[in-house]
Order: structure tokens, then C-alpha cells, then sequence
């Protein structure tokens, strides 16, 4: 110590990347953010009713959480898987309002506006570029 001079230490070194898992990243565009929080909705709901002892819905659901997962945590993978399940599960709403009841036409309209967020060139822009 000389002439009074204090070596700081920082807690955590430059260029040292800290790992973090999100569940939620308000840092996305709306487009994403939106997506994220329909993805959870039809997650919970998914799981509320029951829908996850259906092989096919069970697959989406499965598909969604890593889907929704991989956006919060911006890997492309999440961005790719979600982007698919949501086009299976628009795919399958329709499918279930054709065949199975007019009552369904809520759940199809959701379906759409996850795909829609999705595939939306600002969500898509952003997933290219900041996407790992």
C-alpha cells in the first residue's frame, strides 16, 4: 500500500459471461413478449385441463415449454420449436373446430395470433440477430 492506494477486487472478472436461466425476458420485442405469454397461457391451460393425456396434445405441450423456454433465454432452437408447435397446434384447433364443435372457434383464435406473433418479421428480425 503505497501512499495510500487501494487495490479494488471485483466480484466478478471482465469478459466472464454469468450463466442465467429466465422464465421471463421483458428485454424482447412485443411481438416475442406477447408470444411468451400466450405460450404460458396455453401451457397452464393445457395442464388444468387435461389436454396433456392426448398424445398429440401432450406433444404440443411438451413443444411449447421448450419452445417458450428457449425464447426467454434467446436460443433459436426455443424460437424454431415454438414457431412449429404453434403451426401444429393452429393446425390442430382448426382441425377440432371442423370435426368437433363450433366452440372451439376461441381456442383456434389464439392459435392463429401465437403463430401470427411468431412469425412476425420483427420477431423474426430479432431471433436472427440476437438469438444464440
Amino acid at each position: 500500500m503505497a501512499f495510500g492506494c487501494i487495490k479494488l477486487i471485483a466480484p466478478i472478472e471482465r469478459g466472464v459471461e454469468v450463466a442465467r436461466f429466465r422464465f421471463f425476458n421483458r428485454t424482447l420485442p412485443q411481438t416475442l413478449l406477447v408470444a411468451t405469454y400466450l405460450l404460458y397461457i396455453n401451457i397452464v391451460f393445457d395442464i388444468l385441463f387435461g389436454r396433456i393425456r392426448h398424445p398429440i396434445s401432450g406433444i404440443l405441450t411438451l413443444a411449447f415449454i421448450v419452445g417458450v423456454l428457449g425464447i426467454v433465454n434467446e436460443r433459436r432452437f426455443g424460437y424454431i420449436t415454438a414457431v412449429v408447435a404453434a403451426g401444429v397446434n393452429m393446425l390442430w384447433e382448426a382441425l377440432l373446430v371442423i370435426t368437433v364443435a363450433f366452440l372451439l372457434v376461441l381456442n383456434l383464435i389464439f392459435a392463429i395470433a401465437l403463430f401470427a406473433l411468431l412469425i412476425h418479421p420483427m420477431s423474426r428480425d430479432y431471433q436472427r440477430i440476437w438469438f444464440h
